[in-house]
Protein backbone atom coordinates (compact mmCIF):
# COMPACT_ATOMS: atom_id res chain seq x y z
CA UNK A 1 0.00 0.00 0.00
CA UNK A 2 3.17 2.60 1.08
CA UNK A 3 4.38 2.10 -2.90
CA UNK A 4 0.95 2.80 -4.45
CA UNK A 5 0.97 5.84 -2.42
CA UNK A 6 4.40 6.97 -3.39
CA UNK A 7 3.79 6.21 -6.33
CA UNK A 8 0.39 8.17 -7.09
CA UNK A 9 2.05 11.07 -4.72
CA UNK A 10 4.97 11.33 -7.11
CA UNK A 11 2.89 11.10 -10.27
CA UNK A 12 0.67 14.15 -9.02
CA UNK A 13 4.02 16.06 -7.94
CA UNK A 14 5.25 15.33 -11.22
CA UNK A 15 1.94 16.64 -13.10
CA UNK A 16 1.57 19.47 -10.88
CA UNK A 17 5.31 20.78 -12.18
CA UNK A 18 4.00 20.12 -15.57
CA UNK A 19 1.17 22.75 -15.66
CA UNK A 20 -1.45 20.45 -14.91
CA UNK A 21 -4.31 22.52 -12.52
CA UNK A 22 -4.83 20.71 -9.21
CA UNK A 23 -8.58 21.04 -9.07
CA UNK A 24 -8.59 18.74 -12.51
CA UNK A 25 -6.54 16.12 -10.88
CA UNK A 26 -8.90 13.97 -9.34
CA UNK A 27 -8.38 10.30 -6.92
CA UNK A 28 -10.59 7.65 -7.06
CA UNK A 29 -13.03 9.04 -9.46
CA UNK A 30 -16.24 6.95 -10.56
CA UNK A 31 -19.11 5.90 -8.54
CA UNK A 32 -20.18 3.27 -5.38
CA UNK A 33 -19.36 0.64 -7.54
CA UNK A 34 -16.33 1.20 -10.00
CA UNK A 35 -13.59 3.36 -9.54
CA UNK A 36 -10.20 4.82 -11.35
CA UNK A 37 -7.08 5.45 -9.10
CA UNK A 38 -6.54 8.99 -10.75
CA UNK A 39 -8.44 11.33 -13.35
CA UNK A 40 -7.51 14.00 -15.17
CA UNK A 41 -10.62 16.21 -15.82
CA UNK A 42 -11.63 18.75 -18.59
CA UNK A 43 -12.19 22.29 -18.37
CA UNK A 44 -15.82 21.37 -17.19
CA UNK A 45 -14.67 19.71 -14.13
CA UNK A 46 -16.54 16.49 -14.95
CA UNK A 47 -15.35 15.05 -18.48
CA UNK A 48 -12.34 12.82 -17.63
CA UNK A 49 -9.53 13.60 -20.02
CA UNK A 50 -7.21 10.74 -19.57
CA UNK A 51 -6.76 7.94 -16.57
CA UNK A 52 -4.19 6.50 -14.56
CA UNK A 53 -3.96 2.93 -13.42
CA UNK A 54 -1.38 2.95 -10.25
CA UNK A 55 0.25 -0.45 -10.00
CA UNK A 56 3.23 -1.23 -7.49
CA UNK A 57 6.54 -3.25 -9.09
CA UNK A 58 6.40 -3.21 -12.35
CA UNK A 59 6.03 -7.07 -13.58
CA UNK A 60 4.32 -9.00 -16.61
CA UNK A 61 1.39 -9.99 -14.64
CA UNK A 62 0.84 -6.05 -13.03
CA UNK A 63 0.89 -4.79 -16.66
CA UNK A 64 -1.89 -7.27 -18.18
CA UNK A 65 -3.71 -7.46 -14.46
CA UNK A 66 -3.52 -3.20 -14.60
CA UNK A 67 -4.80 -3.15 -18.89
CA UNK A 68 -7.48 -5.23 -17.84
CA UNK A 69 -8.55 -3.21 -14.63
CA UNK A 70 -8.58 -0.06 -17.14
CA UNK A 71 -10.57 -2.19 -19.71
CA UNK A 72 -13.31 -2.42 -17.33
CA UNK A 73 -13.24 0.46 -16.17
CA UNK A 74 -13.97 2.35 -19.68
CA UNK A 75 -16.47 -0.08 -20.11
CA UNK A 76 -18.19 0.58 -17.15
CA UNK A 77 -18.77 4.35 -16.71
CA UNK A 78 -18.21 4.52 -20.66
CA UNK A 79 -15.87 6.72 -21.34
CA UNK A 80 -13.53 6.83 -24.50
CA UNK A 81 -9.82 8.71 -23.05
CA UNK A 82 -6.22 8.37 -22.55
CA UNK A 83 -5.49 5.10 -20.78
CA UNK A 84 -1.92 5.02 -18.44
CA UNK A 85 -0.75 2.80 -16.37
CA UNK A 86 1.76 3.71 -13.63
CA UNK A 87 4.34 1.76 -12.00
CA UNK A 88 6.52 2.69 -9.02
CA UNK A 89 10.59 2.91 -9.56
CA UNK A 90 13.08 3.92 -7.34
CA UNK A 91 15.15 6.28 -9.24
CA UNK A 92 13.00 9.69 -10.05
CA UNK A 93 10.42 10.65 -10.95
CA UNK A 94 9.77 7.88 -9.14
CA UNK A 95 7.36 6.32 -11.15
CA UNK A 96 7.32 5.04 -15.01
CA UNK A 97 3.84 5.25 -17.03
CA UNK A 98 3.02 3.37 -19.91
CA UNK A 99 -0.08 4.75 -22.90
CA UNK A 100 -1.73 1.34 -23.14
CA UNK A 101 -4.82 3.06 -24.60
CA UNK A 102 -4.86 1.22 -27.77
CA UNK A 103 -4.69 -2.23 -25.75
CA UNK A 104 -7.20 -0.87 -23.22
CA UNK A 105 -9.59 -0.27 -26.11
CA UNK A 106 -8.51 -3.02 -28.42
CA UNK A 107 -6.84 -1.60 -31.01
CA UNK A 108 -3.43 -3.41 -30.37
CA UNK A 109 -2.77 -6.64 -29.07
CA UNK A 110 -0.88 -6.64 -25.47
CA UNK A 111 2.89 -6.38 -26.15
CA UNK A 112 5.37 -6.51 -23.60
CA UNK A 113 5.73 -3.02 -22.54
CA UNK A 114 9.07 -1.04 -22.63
CA UNK A 115 10.33 1.96 -20.35
CA UNK A 116 9.26 4.88 -22.70
CA UNK A 117 7.81 7.41 -20.61
CA UNK A 118 4.55 9.45 -21.54
CA UNK A 119 5.36 12.91 -22.20
CA UNK A 120 3.28 14.83 -19.53
CA UNK A 121 4.96 18.37 -20.43
CA UNK A 122 1.68 20.08 -20.95
CA UNK A 123 -2.29 19.73 -19.74
CA UNK A 124 -3.54 20.87 -22.51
Amino acid sequence: MELYKNTANALVKYLLAHGYPEDRIVFEWGNSNYAIDIVILANDYITPISIFEIKGRKTYQSYHMGIDQLRKAVSYLDVNVQCTLVFGKDEEPFFTAYDVTSFVYGASPIQPFDDTLIDFSSYY
